[in-house]
């Protein structure tokens, strides 16, 4: 079965020649009612796990899951199509280009402000290939009714507690993080959940042709913050501790009320001039500016 991977391609292979152009044509072979998307513009099309979303400009959505077999092509008007046609189960066609789905179990129209109570959709947990992924749910989730008392092999398939992961991601992660895959989820520590989530994150990330990544989850102790970093790319991935008191926070962020965002700014400007093994592990914000004089210039701008 396709993996989360596999979902953000082909979205970032049918986007430049669908998005912001209107349908001329669409039909279906499920009881869909295709035709009520030609006129409407497409608007967006994205990954979501393992299932892909298409949204158009009158409120409606697509929604495909591929499950075995089912894939998506991208076709010039008129070109011969690489399946035979009877294997289409969805066909939408825009000028320049015809985007037609073969063999997916699962075609879905519907009204887009129902995605958030669709009963597929709205039960996911967090996408691990999301520019803004919340390790922290993940975990949660781990711990949580669906997974505490679930072996770790079978925990990390479910797509309610964490999306985007099949069989081939889930062996791959287990093996690197040298988990057995028959261990309960519920005698693994936090620290053990979250590299398998990142690794995880990591390696679908590497497979969708994402870059690396900084991911801050900041705490308030006495007199500041205490901020865990984790920087990622398709190679590894590094932690680091980062205090940030309140005055620094003022002084290099006037007004914020939390230091995540100045705390990533911070990274990337590191990521700038050096490789993220070569960051401390642990220090305070303003020494930076000791071994970059030019850091507290730049990190206040704008």
């Amino acid at each position: 079965m396709p993996e989360g991977d596999t979902l953000a391609r082909t979205a970032d292979g049918l986007r430049p020649h669908l998005i912001g152009r209107t349908v001329v044509a669409a039909r279906a072979r499920s009881g869909a009612q295709a035709g009520r998307l030609v006129g409407a513009r497409i608007d967006a099309v994205e990954a979501l796990g393992k299932n892909l979303l298409m949204r158009f400009s009158n409120g409606l959505e697509v929604r495909t899951h591929l499950r075995m077999h089912g894939t998506w092509h991208r076709y010039r008007p008129g070109e011969r199509w690489r399946r035979p046609a009877g294997r289409a189960v969805l066909v939408i066609e825009v000028e320049g280009a015809v985007a037609v789905c073969f063999d997916a179990p699962v075609v879905e129209l519907f009204e887009a402000r129902a995605e958030r109570i669709h009963p597929a959709l709205a039960r996911l947990g967090p996408d691990l290939l999301a520019a803004e992924f919340d390790a922290a749910e993940g975990i949660r989730r781990f711990r949580g009714a669906a997974g505490a008392s679930t072996a770790i092999g079978e925990a990390l398939l479910d797509q309610r507690i964490v999306a985007g992961i099949g069989n081939i991601y889930r062996s791959e992660v287990l093996f690197l993080e040298r988990v057995d895959p028959f261990l309960s989820t519920a005698t693994l520590d936090d620290v053990t959940l979250e590299r398998i989530v990142m690794t995880a994150r990591r390696l679908l990330r590497a497979g969708a042709g994402r870059a690396g990544e900084i991911l801050v989850r900041c705490q308030r102790i006495d007199n500041g913050w205490l901020c865990a970093v984790t920087v990622s790319d398709d190679r590894s991935v590094s932690g680091h501790t980062v205090a940030v008191r309140d005055v620094d926070l003022e002084r290099f962020a006037p007004g914020a009320e939390e230091p995540t965002d100045l705390v990533r700014r911070s990274f990337a400007f590191l990521l700038a001039r050096e490789p993220k093994e070569a960051i401390l592990r642990a220090f305070d914000l303003p020494v930076i500016g000791r071994y970059f004089p030019d850091y507290e210039r730049e990190i206040t701008k704008g």
